[in-house]
């Protein structure tokens, strides 16, 4: 009898223990899950509070970390951020979405030799993503590596040949180098592909600016400031222009009504 006793004592102890394990794995994930439900919701204090639960009742859950990092990033905490998509990282975390992720946190910071380590290896996971090479092409262009930027540009324009974004960053890189007919052959085709895009019109007028070619970079800066009110840089290459062209009272009230909205800040 005592045996038997014995045997369903070691029975019962079993069942808790592997009990108490088994809360203190869906714990933590309870609580990411949780956090990112509340993330959606835009409950941002609460979500917080969930992901900092779980990191401190379970300081090597990756999800948790990674949850925060998100929120961080969408609240702006761009420093609060990095911390935390750095912790996943040295916990083990290795996808594809961390990796890009810290890769565009910090091309945001302006920290362009760190996002292409970070993007270059969520390229490699991926080699066909498009956005990636696009991300890439402007972590070079940051730091006015001009061919290297170009080169991952065309990757992306290879991958998707319909990405707007990326003939105006190659056009942007080509105006660099002075190449201003194939700058603007690739923001003419950008704006063929999303004819509200304000960046692919303003670089356009730009570099017809560039050129000393006024009334087509007008007319352009004219269709920036229609698609995007608030450009101070077309605002005062249009008064430029105009001013070159001999519309000197004209130029005056754009550059009355840019110092008026911009200061001297504006370019």
């Amino acid at each position: 009898m005592d045996s038997w006793l014995n045997v369903l004592r070691c029975i019962v102890c079993s069942v808790l223990v592997l009990g108490m394990l088994c809360c203190a794995r869906e714990m933590p994930d309870t609580l990411s899950a949780l956090g990112d439900s509340l993330l959606q919701e835009e409950r941002f204090d609460d979500a917080l509070a969930a992901y900092t639960r779980a990191i401190d009742s379970f300081p090597d859950h990756i999800p948790a970390y990674l949850g925060r990092a998100k929120l961080h990033r969408v609240r702006g905490r761009y420093e609060h951020s990095t911390r935390d998509y750095i912790r996943a990282v040295e916990l083990g975390d290795s996808s594809f979405e961390t990796f890009m992720g810290l890769g565009r946190l910090y091309l945001e910071m302006d920290l362009s030799e760190e996002a292409r380590k970070y993007l270059k290896q969520a390229h490699e996971m991926r080699p066909d993503d498009a956005l990636i090479c696009r991300d890439i092409a402007d972590a070079y262009c940051s730091d006015s590596m001009t061919e290297l930027a170009m080169k991952w540009y065309g990757r992306c324009i290879d991958r998707d040949p319909q990405n707007a974004d990326a003939y105006v960053g190659r056009g942007k890189a080509l105006g660099r180098h002075r190449m201003f007919d194939l700058a603007l052959a690739d923001f003419t085709y950008a704006i063929s592909i999303n004819p509200k895009n304000a960046d692919a019109r303003h670089y356009r007028g730009y570099t017809y600016f560039s050129m000393g070619v006024y009334k087509p970079a007008i007319h352009d800066f004219i269709e920036t400031l229609d698609i995007d009110p608030d450009c101070p840089k077309s605002r005062f290459y249009m008064a430029w222009s105009l001013r070159e062209l001999g519309y000197n009272e004209v130029a005056i009230v754009e550059l009355e009504r840019f110092l008026a909205e911009h200061g001297d800040h504006g370019t």
